[in-house]
């Protein structure tokens, strides 16, 4: 049904380009090459519909609200224009209207976004609800119990509650402890007939830590039923790690991780980067070249300076830039250390002695960055992440500051476009772990557009 909506996405598309080149030929001038270039258009189909689902589209659609729903379409949308246009622009396809691809995008998210509403209009006409059995001390599982009252009634229903058979009576004496609370059915011992006798789709757990060999048992009954079972991580506390389950050496694990977990959105980033630093690396070529001859020629010493950074999880790296200060710039660092500008670990001067003529043009609009490119290239660092400190910094962070280095360094980030050193140094690790805790690749899009701007006007210099 998805792939039938693209392709009559994008037959729309086709209409109604055509009449705005009936409208205005002068703007839209007319094209000819849909049978041209057939197996570009056929491809949008099997790719757009590859999109949904990489953008979660699929997963638990029965239990997620409208709202989300448009979120996801809007963001599989978006990942398909940037790469459509990636792909017009590498082939240097240039008979495509680009306003085509545009107009698909959006019959897309409209079509789609109406047959969402209509299957959650009309889903109940064919559609069983989910049985739930919830597994837990009622006070435990209060938070799920609210969750599903929130959902249409045709969706989820919540048969009744289990705890524990070594939890306290009162706890398992049946009866409601409201009004609107399903009732509590029995213990974990009974959870056997209730399969036999009630129609069970899923029996979600929350189980508190003295329960663990019970919660073990009911497992390993729900497995030989043939009954799937979520297990909730609630009883482990996190403030910022998120839970997700993996397998190691084929045993199962539970992994908490306050970094995104590895996914294709993470390898899409590093694609991006390995391209986008390469296109940059020859779109700059040209300017680096001018800026190693004023550097040479105004200067004595080398073009490049070569430091270790660290970058993911404290791992050492040589990064390179284009040398800005006087050779001997660090043996003159602990002469200038009472001048420095900066709060915490890190030495910054607005007017520093050591930066050559040279040097304050390039540092002023960040083109002494551009070599680091090379570092994006063979995987060092990425376009866009923490800027990688030097191991003498790292060494005097406080605990929650380390977690800055749970991404790779980037070229920009969020301190770079927000003043640079116009932030103090502890909202500047702040900005970087806000970037770690809301990392998506449309973040990673917000920050290279906006990353130009702080360039030119050379804001936190």
């Amino acid at each position: 049904m998805d792939a039938a909506i693209t392709a009559l996405a994008f037959t729309l598309a086709i209409t109604v380009r055509r009449w705005m080149t009936q409208w205005r030929t002068d703007v839209f001038p007319p094209f000819d090459a849909l049978w041209t270039h057939a197996w570009l258009y056929v491809m949008l189909i099997p790719l757009w519909v590859f999109l949904l689902d990489f953008a979660g589209f699929y997963q638990h659609r029965m239990i997620r609200k409208p709202a989300v729903m448009l979120r996801l379409l809007a963001r599989a949308n978006l990942f398909g224009l940037v790469l459509t246009f990636f792909i017009l622009y590498v082939l240097k396809i240039k008979h495509i209207p680009r306003v085509l691809v545009l107009l698909f995008a959006a019959f897309h998210i409209v079509l789609m976004w109406l047959k969402e509403l209509l299957i959650q209009r009309f889903e109940p006409l064919w559609t069983e609800r989910l049985n739930l059995v919830l597994v837990g001390r009622p006070a435990e599982l209060e938070g799920f119990r609210k969750k599903f009252a929130q959902m249409p009634s045709w969706k989820v229903r919540v048969l009744g509650m289990l705890v524990p058979a070594t939890a306290r009576e009162e706890d398992a004496g049946g009866g409601t402890t409201a009004p609107e609370q399903p009732p509590v059915l029995g213990t974990t011992e009974e959870l056997r007939d209730l399969l036999h006798r009630e129609s069970v789709d899923c029996v979600v757990l929350s189980p508190s830590r003295e329960h663990f060999d019970e919660i073990q048992k009911t497992i390993e009954l729900c497995e030989t039923e043939g009954v799937e079972v979520w297990l909730s991580a609630e009883f482990f506390r996190t403030r910022i790690a998120s839970a997700h389950v993996d397998e190691l050496l084929d045993e199962p694990m539970l992994v908490f991780s306050t970094t995104p977990a590895l996914s294709w959105a993470l390898l899409l980033k590093r694609v991006m980067d390995a391209a986008g630093s390469l296109f940059l690396i020859l779109l700059f070529a040209p300017l680096m070249l001018a800026a190693a001859a004023a550097i040479k020629l105004t200067s004595p010493g080398p073009v490049l300076f070569r430091q270790r950074r660290c970058t993911l999880h404290s791992r050492q790296f040589w990064m390179y830039k284009f040398r800005t200060m006087v050779t001997e710039a660090e043996n003159l660092r602990s002469e200038l250390q009472g001048r420095n500008e900066m709060n915490g670990p890190v030495f910054k001067i607005r007017d520093d002695p050591r930066v050559t003529r040279v040097g304050r043009f390039l540092r002023r609009h960040s083109l002494d960055e551009l070599p680091q490119l090379f570092n994006v290239l063979v995987g060092q660092m990425s376009l866009v992440g923490p800027r990688p400190p030097v191991p003498s910094e790292v060494a005097k962070y406080e605990s929650w500051q380390r977690r800055r280095l749970s991404m790779r360094s980037g070229i920009t980030c969020l301190w770079q476009i927000s003043g640079r050193n116009e932030v103090d140094f502890d909202d500047w690790m702040r900005l970087d772990l806000e970037y770690i805790d809301h990392w998506s690749l449309g973040l990673d899009m917000k920050v290279l557009l906006r990353t130009p701007v702080a360039v030119v006007k050379g804001t936190g210099f």
